[in-house]
């Protein structure tokens, strides 16, 4: 057993010494350099590294996609509110256009009732007062009959200063220019919204156009009713004022449609209708306004006349029984013709047509103050509403522009030529002539207006400018000429019959101009040119 461990543990020591004394390395060939084709493991690779750049752009698409998206959300976020808020004005006004028109109704109803019933009672009272005149006696029929109708001219006299306050044809009136005004505010916001995308500011100006409308014609009657009888003719306002920025001067062609020619035509379109509607409206309404107040005061003056007759007959006096049958006659008489004519509806009517040209003004002005052309309005459709409006075609409007152009101009050469015409003739009269010269002279000034106006009564017609143009500037020489000559003749002491005959001249050169300038005034605007000429060839220019 002891020598079979001794055994094992020789040969361990042995196998151990000789691994130690073994050192081998295995040498193999060096192998040559060889290209092998991409194997499936790169290939794969390669694919995936495409695949993730395909997905992270679009990724990166995805991701702009999604702020456009949210961009647009957003977007439509704020016009779908913008339309809320435009559905909610479209609904108040709405309810605004059946009000009107309710209580338009409802006023005219009055007008009718209250004329009806005061001509009843006034004309009542008129037949009880002429029967008590020829009642005899001072019984209890007399009594009756004197006391029955001086309440009756009472009661006439009330309701007549009631009705003539509030004037309910007036009020029918401005009814219907409210209604007429909601519906087309209604119209204007339901094409907004048809159009799509509407702004704030479509919100805010609707919204300022309502409340003009409520401020102008009032539903109420106490404490908001519009005064029926102002101090002065105002022609009606129902928009928003607008604050326009000062014009700066542009030179050269526009964008948006618009131009110089087209500003200088929507200028003279203003002073159109500055100097022709708006004068002739403004004549009309103080004239309907006059005519409204003396009715209003005839009526109740003449039923109280009356009701204080009344009293007195039976008197003896033939005078106590006239009195209240010719008052309450004329009382129903003045009544119907204020009332059943609506004198009242006429002088709002005048209001209205006035404060629409006052709007047309007001809406060139301030879109020709705004500095910045991309603000506005486009140029052709704002053209386009104009010529609309005042009722005429896009060509005509520019006719008429045009012609206020040419009008304005001859006006002013006009002014001039009688301005130096007028120092001629002065320079004359400090030369030397007398007061019976200077009447003589006057009263030929007077005989050659006289024939001006005469001509320009029967030669009203359509001629060409060319002669007209001819004309002035034969007027503007022939000044010149006389004012040279008066100048010169001031240094002279001797006054013959050259310098005389020279003043005359002046001083009927001065007499024709003076009655062009008239014509241009006073007489209507469709005077012809070639008229004119006719004219000046007829006085000797």
């Amino acid at each position: 057993m002891a020598s079979m461990l001794k055994t094992s543990v020789v040969t361990s020591c042995s196998l151990t010494s000789s691994k130690r004394v073994i050192n081998a390395a295995i040498h193999l060939p060096k192998l040559p350099n060889i290209s092998l084709p991409p194997t499936k493991i790169q290939t794969s690779r390669k694919q995936l590294l495409d695949h993730q750049q395909l997905i992270l752009e679009k990724y990166n698409n995805n991701k702009n996609n999604t702020q456009i998206l949210h961009d647009q959300q957003q977007e439509n976020s704020t016009n779908s509110k913008v339309i809320v808020q435009l559905y909610a004005v479209l609904e108040a006004v709405s309810d605004r256009v059946e009000m009107h028109q309710n209580i338009g109704e409802q006023r005219n109803n009055w007008n009718n009732l209250l004329l009806n019933s005061i001509n009843m009672i006034t004309l009542t009272a008129t037949t009880m007062s002429g029967v008590a005149a020829v009642t005899s006696g001072e019984g209890a029929p007399l009594l009756a009959l004197k006391l029955s109708s001086a309440l009756l001219f009472s009661a006439a006299t009330g309701l007549l200063l009631i009705m003539n306050k509030i004037q309910p044809s007036q009020l029918t009136e401005e009814q219907r220019n409210a209604t007429r005004l909601f519906k087309q505010l209604q119209t204007q916001i339901q094409t907004t919204i048809a159009i799509g995308n509407p702004t704030e500011d479509d919100v805010k100006g609707a919204m300022e156009k309502v409340l003009a409308l409520d401020k102008a014609y009032p539903l109420p009657l106490l404490g908001a009713m519009l005064e029926k009888f102002p101090a002065k003719y105002e022609p009606a306002v129902w928009w928003p004022s607008k604050k326009g920025k000062t014009q700066s001067k542009k030179m050269g062609k526009m964008d948006n449609g618009w131009s110089e020619e087209l500003e200088m035509e929507m200028r003279e379109v203003v002073e159109v209708i500055k100097r022709k509607d708006a004068e002739d409206y403004d004549r009309l309404g103080n004239i309907a306004l006059k005519i409204n107040k003396s009715l209003a005061i005839a009526g109740p003056l003449l039923t109280g006349m009356a009701a204080i007759g009344s009293s007195f007959i039976g008197n003896g006096s033939s005078l106590a029984a006239f009195v209240p049958l010719l008052a309450g006659s004329l009382a129903a008489a003045v009544n119907t013709f204020e009332h059943g004519g609506q004198v009242g509806m006429v002088f709002e009517m005048y209001r209205t047509s006035g404060g629409f040209f006052k709007m047309l003004e007001t809406s060139i002005e301030s879109t020709l103050g705004e500095k910045d052309v991309e603000k506005r309005e486009n140029g052709e459709l704002f053209e386009m509403k104009m010529a609309l409006q005042l009722g005429r075609s896009i060509s005509n409007l520019r006719e008429l522009a045009s012609k206020s152009a040419t009008v304005g101009t001859r006006r002013r050469d006009d002014m001039i030529a009688y301005r130096r015409l007028d120092r001629a003739v002065e320079s004359s009269r400090r030369v030397g002539a007398d007061d019976g010269k200077d009447s003589q002279l006057r009263t030929g000034r007077e005989d050659i207006e006289t024939r001006v106006e005469a001509q320009v009564d029967t030669e009203v017609e359509a001629q060409t400018e060319l002669e007209v143009t001819k004309a002035h500037t034969k007027v503007e020489t022939q000044a010149d000429t006389e004012m040279e000559t008066h100048v010169d003749n001031e240094t002279t002491t001797q006054v013959g019959e050259d310098v005389k005959a020279q003043a005359e001249t002046g001083v009927t050169a001065l007499a024709n101009i003076e009655s062009i300038v008239q014509i241009y005034g006073g007489f209507p605007r469709e005077c012809s040119d070639n008229s004119f000429l006719r004219i000046y060839q007829s006085c000797g220019i």
